[in-house]
């Protein structure tokens, strides 16, 4: 048996986080909402991707109606809802997507 089973961290290291998160978490959390856009869609649709996101977390008013921008939309969405919590979307929306446009 190795000694990493009986010692092993990565439950520790890895667990996930508690809402609410702290303040550095969110900023991070939004720079990497960035960086996957860019990954994703290209570096021409982190704008108008967040402008868009940013309208869907703060009243729902979203235009994407399909394709990989609906797709990278939806899963951002629903990560942000495990990590900030359904009633956390819109401050974050406001706080840390809408102030990236």
């Amino acid at each position: 048996v190795s000694l990493s089973f009986w010692c092993g961290t990565e439950a520790i290291l890895l667990a996930l986080p508690v809402a609410p998160l702290p303040c550095f978490k969110e900023m991070e959390t939004a720079r990497l909402v960035q960086y996957l856009v860019n990954d994703v869609l290209g570096p021409d649709r982190v704008g108008p991707f967040l402008e868009d996101l940013a309208a869907e977390l703060e009243d729902g008013g979203g235009t994407a109606t399909g394709g990989r921008d609906l797709a990278v939309r939806n899963y951002v969405v629903r990560q942000l809802c495990g990590l900030v919590g359904p009633a956390g979307l819109r401050r974050f929306g406001e706080a840390y997507i809408a102030s990236a446009v």
